[in-house]
């Protein structure tokens, strides 16, 4: 009959599942390996393991995610599975009664004025600082603005406005569906907001 430890080296430390070996993963990977891309993805050092009870290798599946993971970016913090000390009953790790722990990879996209800049002037927007704030408006061939979209910042949140022929729209209008995809997710990330199509067009 297994003993505990020996139990435990077969579990993997991140997701808790019995780790599998396959004909390219014949020997687990220890998690000191990985140590700086754990903390980057889980805000978890595991200095702070206890030889007692936490799992010390890797299953195939956790190091492929891992791999994915640059520490130079940033990630939506994950849950580090939390193991309990050995208990002669009902003990999780010896009964094999852990719950996987499904974490995901997930970048956390960032964005600046610059990537609101690129996308207006990408669809045809121009840039004009003299009109206060960062402002950027569209020309059609008739030479007139028909939308006109002013940008501020505020603290870490940018705030901003949309005019289509000067006139300013209402907080509730839908106009702003008329904005080039891109450039609304650049707002929507900019404002922390996720969709800016159903929000109002001037954030406070």
């Amino acid at each position: 009959m297994e003993t505990y430890y020996e139990i435990l080296d077969k579990i993997c430390r991140l997701c808790a599942s019995k780790i599998k070996y396959q004909a390219n993963y014949r020997n687990a990977k220890h998690i000191s390996e990985f140590k700086i891309k754990i903390k980057t993805l889980f805000h978890y050092d595991i200095a702070d393991d206890e030889k007692s009870k936490d799992p010390e290798y890797l299953c195939c599946n956790c190091v492929k995610k891992l791999r994915k993971v640059d520490h130079k970016k940033d990630y939506q913090i994950q849950s580090m599975v939390l193991f309990d000390n050995h208990t002669i009953e009902n003990c999780l790790v010896c009964s094999c009664s852990l719950a996987a722990n499904n974490y995901s990879v997930s970048e956390i996209r960032k964005f600046s004025i610059n990537h609101i800049r690129e996308a207006a002037e990408k669809f045809g927007f121009l840039y004009v600082p003299h009109l206060g704030n960062h402002s950027f408006v569209r020309v059609r061939e008739s030479s007139n603005i028909d939308l006109t979209l002013v940008v501020k910042q505020q603290d870490q949140i940018f705030l901003w406005k949309l005019y289509v022929y000067n006139l300013e729209m209402e907080n509730n209008n839908t106009h702003i569906s008329i904005l080039p995809e891109e450039l609304k997710e650049a707002l929507g990330f900019l404002s922390g907001i996720l969709s800016v199509s159903r929000t109002m067009l001037w954030r406070k």
